[in-house]
């Protein structure tokens, strides 16, 4: 009887191990498993654009990393974005597509600044930040020159065979 109680103890006892010890294995190769760094592109502006008016549009795509509304917890694959011209204090954009308001830049060469960051704020190590060097210009034709028609043509003289 005796023997039988310990052996049940001991198959007891391997059961527990053998469960408890797949999930602290799959937790080990989880942490094992490099996580991919989050990378930002700017689409709009491109480099060297040169933006007319007031207003510009900006457009950035992150992969492996969500850019989301912040809560103030750092989570994996999760941030949102600092975005400031030139020395400005940056300011907090979530979305991957928004407007930016140039209306008080002078004419001329400019830097955008776009660092993607974690939730809490803090960059990311290696810090991932993209610039991108735009031109301001207030009218489309410098010194106000507004483009002069001529004369009008009718689109159908502009084929020989056509009739008025």
């Amino acid at each position: 009887m005796k023997k039988l109680i310990i052996l049940t103890l001991i198959l007891l006892l391997i059961s527990s191990l053998v469960v408890y010890a797949a999930p602290q294995h799959s937790i080990a190769k989880n942490r094992q498993q490099k996580i991919e760094a989050p990378k930002l592109a700017v689409g709009i502006p491109r480099e060297g654009q040169t933006v007319v008016g007031n207003s510009m549009t900006v457009q950035v795509s992150s992969s492996n990393t969500k850019i989301k509304i912040s809560s103030n917890k750092n989570r994996v694959k999760e941030g949102f974005l600092k975005v400031w011209i030139d020395n400005a204090k940056p300011a907090k954009q979530y979305m991957t597509t928004f407007r930016v308001n140039i209306a008080t830049l002078t004419e001329g060469a400019h830097v955008l600044n776009i660092e993607l960051v974690q939730n809490d704020g803090t960059s990311f190590s290696p810090k991932v930040l993209r610039t991108v060097n735009f031109g301001v210009t207030r009218s489309a034709l410098k010194g106000g020159n507004q483009p002069r028609v001529s004369r009008l043509i009718h689109p159908a003289r502009l084929f020989s065979n056509a009739r008025i």
